[in-house]
């Protein structure tokens, strides 16, 4: 009985871990296109990590959100203005950006990275967004307001 659970334990972890290696390629092989797309070395990509910083860097996003980006809660915030700007590049709005560019890198980056777009590289001239933490929780308490309001 404890064989065949721990054989079924093995099993299982063998397969979440052959999921988790095939998004992380699919990631970073768009992501490597991504890269020479822009101008960057396409090795870059394949350093988990320091590809997030490098795409900061190309972005021509300021430095201080290259420290912020390891923050937690504080990064995830970061990476959603990180993909936004990386789909305005590519001429993609931010719906598709906030999902495709974040959460679903794994299928949305090799989606740009294969697409016909030429990259706006004019877009990386604009001033970065400004992300102010209190103007966020203001916007998330009307937000709940309203909703209560609702109810």
């Amino acid at each position: 009985m404890i064989t065949n659970l721990w054989q079924s334990f093995v099993q299982l972890s063998l397969g979440f871990l052959v999921v988790i290696i095939v998004t992380y390629t699919m990631y970073v092989i768009g992501l490597s296109v991504v890269f020479r797309r822009l101008g960057a070395k396409a090795w870059q990509a394949f350093i988990p990590g320091y590809n997030y910083l490098v795409l900061i860097h190309i972005l021509g996003l300021p430095k201080t959100w290259q420290a912020t980006a390891f923050v937690p809660y504080v990064g995830q915030i970061y990476s959603v203005a990180v993909g936004v700007r990386l789909g305005k590049i590519f001429g993609k709005d931010a719906a598709f950006s906030s999902l495709w560019l974040t959460v679903g890198a794994p299928i949305g980056m090799p989606l740009i990275a294969l697409s016909k777009v030429k990259p706006k590289l004019s877009v990386i001239k604009e001033p970065a967004p400004h992300i102010d933490p209190k103007q966020l929780q203001g916007a998330l308490r009307r937000t709940k307001k309203k909703i209560q309001d609702k109810i």
